[in-house]
């Protein structure tokens, strides 16, 4: 049962926000945006990717959510995607979200 007057702190996977161009990229976005994709997709929490702090050409597969990789490591300039498999994860979502405008 989830407490909603006293819940867990969840750190967002900033990698996996990046990966889906969740409110942006690595050059910049929209915070907002990522409450937006929160409330109709689900974030991965922190522990699912290291953040590489790199824009991936294109994303949507569960490999760029939430992954494993294994040895050996991959060589200086190469990725070692392939030796990576997507790992199941729990999503979390935003119960609402909406814009603030002005001053007041």
């Amino acid at each position: 049962m989830d407490n909603l007057e006293n819940p867990t702190p969840v750190g967002i996977d900033a990698q996996a926000v990046i990966n889906a161009y969740a409110g942006g990229s690595c050059n910049g976005g929209d915070p907002a945006k990522v409450y937006e994709y929160a409330f109709n997709h689900g974030i991965p929490d922190s522990s699912c990717m290291q953040y590489t702090a790199y824009n991936l050409q294109t994303a949507d597969a569960d490999i760029d959510m939430c992954r494993d990789c294994h040895s050996p490591p991959p060589a200086e300039g190469e990725t070692g995607i392939e030796n990576c498999f997507a790992v199941p994860h729990r999503k979390y979502y935003v119960n609402e979200y909406y814009a603030v405008v002005g001053a007041d």
